[in-house]
């Protein structure tokens, strides 16, 4: 029996597959279906934004905005949490990424006791051996 031609099999523009491929990921799909409802992704700019206008709120402004449900559940959530008992590490956090952390000063002393000196173009093995430093090798 002959082998069946390869091209009998090919795909052209009349021999199309009935499946268009991998199906997609569920993540992807939802995501277009957010944007054709009108949500857009959230930018950088605009959640530090969020941020700084939270920590200047009053707290009934902050607990309002908490318990509006057609509020953005990012800003409900961080709202609700500047007003628990952990209220002073959550403004830290928000703090932090909102203006960057605190800037930390090291202060070092170096001091050089005896000059280190190079000499180049010479035998290292004889500098290894106790040579002094600035002794020349012949």
């Amino acid at each position: 029996m002959a082998p069946k031609s390869p091209l009998k099999h090919a795909f052209t523009s009349t021999n199309q597959p009935t499946n268009n491929g991998r199906p997609r990921r569920l993540l992807s799909k939802i995501n277009i279906e957010l944007e054709n409802e009108g949500f857009e992704r959230v930018k950088k700019s605009q959640i530090l934004e969020a941020f700084e206008l939270l920590l200047n709120l009053p707290e009934s402004k902050v607990d309002e905005i908490s318990k509006d449900i057609e509020n953005p559940l990012f800003l409900r959530i961080v709202a609700k949490n500047i007003m628990t008992a952990e209220a002073a590490d959550y403004i830290e956090k928000i703090l932090d990424r909102a203006h960057g952390k605190a800037e930390q000063k090291n202060q070092q002393d170096l001091t050089i006791h005896q000059p280190f000196i190079l000499n180049f173009g010479a035998d290292i093995d004889a500098q290894a051996e106790g040579s002094a430093p600035g002794d020349t090798i012949a």
